[in-house]
């Protein structure tokens, strides 16, 4: 179900790089499906990649409409995780795993282990690029406006009892206005918000959101809040409702319309 990565191609897309219209910055690190041609010979046969950020490029098409920054992350989670430290915990679990040995639902991926070099090429095509150019936009903004807003952008598939759950690593990358604003703005379009529970923030929301000049905010979405109103279980690419996407769609849309009125 996952598509094989081109040598030669970006592993990213990033859209409207040199418009200057807000100072917002949006990343969605977890939304790619390409794997590399590599990778694909080393993975057992038949294993599952599940809990993706699903379609979400699709979902936030209108932020390019809309003049905003964006990064867009090409390469599957699965590949390497760019929203975990490089120093990050080679534990078991994918919760902290640079790379993950195993898939978000325990199964095992590989035939062999991997070698230091498959891992450190991963680092140099894929993760370190990702990041300099989160840097690179950030800093293009910090120019022009003095102050930035980074919104990372996933979603989610079991039941946490909201909507949303918004993270800013209880309290620490965001002002307490900025957050009470953003649930605000959800909450009028009838979502249901959770702060820092059981999502306070990724590495992308602590590193970024610690510049004294950056304020950066995680965005979580569950599934059954615009792909479908099921349970999620070991699939890929999950059969969407087109009523509930497009819904949401413009829920979404709405709140960064009052964010842009706000920051802009």
């Amino acid at each position: 179900m996952h598509k094989i990565f081109e040598s030669g191609t970006q592993p990213f897309t990033i859209f409207n790089e040199y418009r200057q219209d807000f100072p917002i910055v949006v990343s969605l690190p977890h939304s790619g499906v390409c794997i590399t041609r590599e990778m694909n010979e080393q993975l057992i046969d038949g294993v599952v990649l599940p809990n993706t950020d699903w379609y979400l490029p699709e979902l936030y098409t209108f932020l390019k409409e809309m003049g905003i920054t964006g990064i867009v992350n090409h390469m599957s989670r699965y590949v390497i995780d760019p929203n975990r430290a490089l120093d990050a915990s080679e534990a078991k679990s994918y919760k902290t795993n640079l790379i993950y040995k195993r898939t978000t639902q325990g199964y095992a991926m590989y035939r062999s282990k991997l070698q230091k070099q498959e891992v450190q090429s991963r680092i140099r095509d894929f993760y370190e690029p990702y990041h300099q150019a989160v840097r690179c936009l950030l800093e293009e903004k910090e120019k022009r406006f003095g102050r930035v807003y980074l919104f990372d952008l996933h979603s989610f598939g079991l039941d946490m009892g909201a909507d949303i759950v918004l993270g800013n690593r209880n309290g620490g990358t965001t002002s307490t206005e900025l957050m009470q604003f953003v649930r605000a703005s959800l909450e009028q379009q009838g979502l249901t918000v959770q702060e820092n529970q059981p999502f306070s923030g990724g590495y992308i929301t602590r590193w970024y959101g610690a510049a004294e000049d950056c304020e950066a905010l995680q965005m979580e979405l569950w599934y059954q809040t615009y792909i479908d109103r099921r349970d999620f279980g070991n699939e890929e690419l999950p059969a969407i409702d087109r009523t509930l996407y497009s819904g949401t769609q413009q829920k979404l849309q709405a709140v960064f319309q009052s964010l842009c009125q706000r920051l802009g």
